[in-house]
């Protein structure tokens, strides 16, 4: 984030704060077998500033964050912010764990270059999933790699690219003309430089995961 004309955040003394705000109750009879609730993460700026974004995760009452859970609903979600900033717009990436009917579902990770599906997998009971994420190796792959490229393409390269194209105007509109045009090209420079993409799974699907992960 820019702090001023040619400093940035990095070279100061800044905190984030995160808001846990509880959600819905989760009873050990729900599919994922917890005794929890649904946790909230919020960002804020600071403690007068209002909430930016959240995401979803699974709060356990007897050992805390789950992460799988926590990542299952993410795939299959939108998180908070997103019901907010795409409710009339299209996802720039779809969601990984889509329903195969009334009540199965399937892991579907797309290929972000061409939006083409590398991998489906058997269609599962929720309940069943986190034991198929155990046992099921060629599963497992796929699905830590379906979390690493949809934090990338939703978060980074969506939510915050979101912020990026609303803060854009506002900072070319405060800002003289003699110095409008520096500051603009030093901004996209900064915060337009992709991250290293994920490396795509080669196509034999037996020696993808060696290459990939």
């Amino acid at each position: 984030m820019q702090a001023a004309s040619t400093t940035f955040s990095l070279l100061h003394n800044t905190q984030q704060w995160l808001f846990l705000s509880r959600g819905k109750t989760i009873s050990p009879s729900d599919s994922m077998g917890i005794d929890g609730w649904y946790l909230n993460i919020v960002t804020e700026k600071n403690k007068l500033a209002p909430s930016q974004h959240a995401i979803t995760c699974v709060f356990d009452m007897g050992k805390g964050l789950d992460k799988f859970w926590s990542e299952y609903v993410f795939l299959s979600e939108k998180t908070p912010s997103e019901k907010k900033i795409y409710r009339e717009k299209k996802m720039p990436f779809p969601l990984m764990v889509e329903k195969y009917n009334s009540q199965k579902f399937q892991l579907r990770v797309t290929n972000p270059s061409d939006s083409s599906v590398d991998y489906t997998s058997d269609p599962f009971y929720r309940k069943e999933v986190k034991e198929k994420y155990k046992k099921d190796e060629e599963f497992r792959q796929w699905f830590d790699y379906a979390v690493q490229i949809s934090a990338y393409y939703r978060i980074t390269n969506g939510m915050f690219k979101e912020d990026e194209d609303l803060t854009t105007p506002i900072k070319a509109e405060v800002v003289g003309s003699d110095f409008d045009v520096e500051t603009s090209e030093l901004y996209e420079t900064v915060n337009t430089q992709e991250p290293e993409q994920p490396e795509q799974p080669v196509e034999t699907q037996e020696d993808a995961y060696q290459s990939v992960f």
